[in-house]
């Protein structure tokens, strides 16, 4: 299996695609930990 060399703007971005679906991700997972606590407070505050 043949492998080519990635030129420099081909590693550039695919190292800022990286980092866009890293921060995309923590985003995601913050917005749904946020969530999550906000409706558990909810249902604290209700008993």
């Amino acid at each position: 299996m043949e492998f080519r060399k990635l030129t420099t703007e081909e590693v550039a971005s695919r190292r800022k695609r990286n980092i866009a679906v890293a921060l995309s991700l923590a985003g995601l997972s913050l917005l749904f930990f946020i969530t999550t606590m906000i409706r558990v407070s909810e249902n604290l505050g209700s008993m």
